[in-house]
């Protein structure tokens, strides 16, 4: 695994200096300089190192982080549709996001039949949640609150503590660091497609600047680092790594449109602004959260783990 990380480090670090290059080379040729860009490049350089070392170490920091990552976005998506200055709910959403990571590091296997209770636990969530206008005795604006903190526990919660099921697996650590990875280049990749080529737009009524040569662009870059990184993941055929850089190539921007609605719905151009460069927090992670869950039941039923 040692091996295999020092890979992981040179070819993220060419991807680095790529794209380096490729800023470099549309500022000459526009002539102006791009603040926001080169913010957005130094952020990354920042976070991506930060988030394979924190994949890397993996137990309690790993689980800690994910669980700050879901109470951030959560919070963001609260805020944005005005939810989260109700007290009762702001508490039940951090409360339950707290159990779904908790349950999440239970064993799958610690039973004959394999049950995991993670797959079970927004049913009492979502009663507690239905709960609250009871105990408060207030049912205005009841319908608004409890369906959004709803859908962020379920999103933003349930969706990203799959990054724990995913790294939990066996050989967990590649396959955690290959969707990194995959879902970074498919940023990258439709990023540079779309800002090189984009002409045709993918959907201008929810997000003008994403065109669908932005979102092939990205489908290769997948597709590409599949292939690239598959080391990390040798208990996938061939055919399964291309498989996977496809079905990446269609989540990841998928979970961008998704955010991209509600900023859209809520008159904001941004979840936030945690992170200089990029907004929130759920502007940067919306594809990786939403690529989660489909990456780790696509490798659990494609590698039949379930049925150990």
């Amino acid at each position: 695994m040692q091996d295999q990380i020092q890979k992981v480090s040179v070819y993220v670090g060419i991807i680095f200096l790529v794209v380096a290059l490729f800023l470099l080379v549309a500022e000459l040729r526009t002539g102006k300089q791009d603040r926001n860009l080169r913010m957005r490049y130094l952020s990354a350089l920042v976070m991506v190192p930060f988030a394979l070392s924190v994949v890397y170490s993996g137990g309690r920091l790993f689980e800690t982080l994910v669980f700050l990552l879901s109470v951030l976005c959560t919070r963001e998506f609260m805020i944005l549709v005005g939810v989260w200055e109700h007290q009762a709910y702001r508490s039940v959403a951090v409360l339950a996001l707290f159990i779904i990571v908790v349950v999440s590091v239970l064993d799958p296997l610690q039973s004959s039949s394999g049950f995991h209770p993670f797959y079970a636990v927004l049913v009492p969530i979502i009663m507690i949640v239905l709960a609250v206008p009871i105990f408060l005795r207030s049912y205005q604006g009841m319908v608004l609150r409890e369906f959004t903190t709803i859908f962020a526990l379920l999103y933003f919660g349930w969706f990203s503590a799959h990054l724990i099921l995913l790294r939990s697996l066996d050989g967990g650590l590649g396959l955690t660091t290959f969707l990194l990875v995959v879902v970074a280049v498919n940023d990258v990749a439709a990023y540079g497609a779309g800002r090189l080529f984009g002409v045709h737009a993918l959907i201008a009524e929810i997000s003008p600047k994403k065109t669908w040569e932005g979102f092939f662009g990205g489908m290769l870059g997948s597709v590409a680092a599949s292939l690239t990184f598959g080391f990390l993941a040798p208990q996938l055929s061939l055919s399964a790594l291309l498989l996977s850089g496809f079905l990446i190539a269609v989540t990841a921007p998928f979970g961008d449109l998704v955010v991209s609605v509600i900023k859209r719905d809520m008159n904001k151009k941004d979840s936030g602004d945690i992170i200089p460069g990029h907004g929130g927090l759920l502007d940067r992670t919306d594809s990786l959260i939403f690529s989660a869950p489909n990456f780790y039941y696509f490798v659990v039923f494609f590698a039949g783990r379930c049925f150990n």
